[in-house]
């Protein structure tokens, strides 16, 4: 593997890890989904900490995965097993790290939503797009303010996010950096801070920081060609590090974005898939699942003529719109 990323590059990266954690008392939270880019994150805080003395470990870090208890069962298993790790191995090195698996409320599930009220999977289009923050931000949010509450200050959030990611993403964090800070305020959260620690670098950049150093190994014990594995699989077992695509640029391996293997907001889901093409045959039931789900969304029998609330839409034609799933329908899915 070519290196992309240098020694003095890497120990830039976490002298300013270690400045920005110095320079107040706010405990830090990260974002932590197992994917490579939280990883890179992690691996770095958690070296950083491993080199600062113990009188200067002054403060807590949390380490927060989310659970939207209809993971991609591979993924599940995966980043419950790091959790752990992470925080087992933390107890044992003296690092101020406290792990958590936060899930959604019970009246809040995908399938509460679906079978026990009724709501229409969330569209493709986005227009009705309620899982994200119902699955995934809210029990994030929820915990966050939890440990504000317990620790009686405020917070920095520390999250994965890269301007490489995506055309709209950069524009999207350039929007919010306030100018010559490394410092954010949270969007939806009072009194808590976003730092994106490797918000430059490049996706070679992130798997060079992943297997270039420390032997590919991380601090908590785990060998980073396992997550590589799981990549490779989501791209169907073909998942080089450097690829030309047809544009002639090349192209790093750990384009896929593991989701809910139920997704009803994407027409194909490329990662369940890949996983089944790369030899994980028991998700075919899963995917065969998805598709029959999202094809009855719109069937006139499986959908009632109101809304929750009692009233009813009617559209320019004079056609009365769609409402909740019909208890047929409900009983059906179940």
């Amino acid at each position: 593997m070519n290196s992309f990323f240098y020694e003095n590059d890497y120990e830039d990266l976490l002298e300013e890890i270690r400045y920005v954690y110095l320079s107040d008392d706010r405990p830090w939270i990260i974002g932590y989904s197992g994917g490579k880019d939280s990883t890179t994150v992690t691996k770095l805080v958690y070296e950083m900490l491993q080199s600062l003395p113990e009188e200067k470990r002054k403060k807590t870090v949390y380490i927060i995965s989310s659970d939207t208890l209809i993971e991609n069962p591979l993924i599940k298993n995966y980043l419950s097993r790091m959790n752990k790790l992470i925080g087992d191995s933390a107890n044992r090195d003296g690092v101020p790290i406290k792990t958590c698996m936060v899930t959604p409320e019970y009246d809040n599930t995908f399938w509460t939503n679906i079978i026990g009220k009724g709501l229409p999977t969330p569209r493709m289009n986005g227009t009705f797009r309620w899982c994200t923050d119902r699955l995934k931000i809210k029990p994030s949010a929820d915990k966050i303010k939890a440990i504000m509450k317990e620790e009686g200050k405020e917070v920095i959030v520390l999250l994965g996010v890269r301007k490489a990611e995506s055309i709209v993403r950069k524009r999207r964090i350039e929007g919010r950096e306030i100018s010559n800070r490394l410092l954010n305020r949270h969007e939806t959260i009072p009194n808590a801070f976003v730092y994106n620690p490797i918000v430059e670098l490049t996706t070679d950049d992130v798997w060079d920081v992943l297997l270039s150093y420390n032997g590919g190994r991380t601090p908590w014990g785990t060998d980073n060609s396992e997550l590589i594995s799981l990549y490779s699989d989501a791209d169907s077992g073909e998942c080089p590090f450097a690829g030309m695509t047809n544009s002639g640029q090349t192209q790093s391996c750990g384009q896929s974005r593991f989701g809910c293997w139920v997704c009803t907001v994407v027409k194909d889901d490329k990662s369940l898939n890949g996983f089944i093409k790369a030899g994980h045959r028991e998700l075919i039931p899963l995917a065969e699942f998805r598709s029959w789900l999202m094809s009855i969304r719109d069937i006139d029998e499986y959908r009632e003529k109101k809304h929750r609330d009692g009233t009813v839409y009617v559209d320019k034609h004079g056609n009365k719109g769609y409402g909740p799933f019909t208890w047929k329908a409900r009983k059906l899915i179940l």
